[in-house]
């Protein structure tokens, strides 16, 4: 599992004005929480968060805090950038006790050539991403699923997907997770998405500015059962 080390120091100054004065400085303001504990807050060098995922390429990446009583291992649980610069702004870390397992999102991977592509298909992944309990140090890069017996119009289900060592793949249902289809579904499908998303912006516009800042970054997605702190 990918790990990067950060150098973190504490705040004693919170709320927003608190927070413009450490951007100011170069410096991002972020949260450390873990449900029945108190909220750590820190301040890190954003230049330093971004590069260390740039270089791993993995949401799920470890994140190391050095702090000046320890450190504290961390996954990324929301990440918020400015709509407009796209810089981050706020980042809140969930710490992990290593002992203990955790559930999160883990990006399905594709392996191979189908045979069902020499026919003209192309790859159309049901799930992106797939709900996996596992220990910290156990978190896979990305699930991967061998398509090259993968035939035209043929899915493999979540039963026939390898699980890696040490972790478990949540499923209720023995559902697709991805399939080798014809073009024509894969055009049809993307039209209907795009009308379904025309649809859905209609009446939104006054709330548009409030959630821009709340895309997803890093590792975030985790479902974890504890609460999440606040700043």
């Amino acid at each position: 599992m990918a790990t990067v080390s950060i150098n973190a120091s504490p705040r004693t100054e919170f709320g927003k004005n608190a927070a413009r004065k450490i951007r100011s400085a170069g410096q991002l303001p972020c949260v450390v929480y873990r449900g029945g504990q108190d909220v750590t807050h820190i301040s890190i060098d954003p230049n330093q968060i971004e590069n260390a995922f740039r270089k791993t390429m993995n949401r799920n990446t470890l994140v190391e805090l050095k702090l000046e009583d320890g450190t504290k291992t961390c996954l990324v649980r929301k990440a918020e950038r400015d709509p407009a610069t796209q810089h981050l702004v706020h980042i809140d870390f969930y710490e992990l006790d290593l002992s203990e397992t955790i559930t999160l999102a883990v990006p399905v991977r594709a392996e191979g050539r189908a045979i069902g592509m020499e026919e003209g298909g192309v790859l159309r992944l049901v799930c992106r991403t797939l709900q996996v309990t596992c220990k910290p140090e156990d978190i896979p890069d990305s699930i991967v699923v061998d398509i090259t017996n993968v035939a035209m119009d043929e899915f493999v289900k979540i039963s026939a997907v390898n699980v890696p060592e040490g972790a478990e793949i949540e499923a209720d249902t023995d559902f697709n997770v991805l399939g080798i289809v014809g073009r024509r579904i894969v055009i049809e499908e993307e039209v209907e998405e795009e009308i379904e998303g025309e649809e859905g912006e209609e009446g939104e516009e006054g709330e548009e500015g409030a959630e821009g800042a709340e895309g997803a970054e890093g590792a975030e997605g985790a479902e974890r059962r504890s609460k999440e702190g606040r700043r």
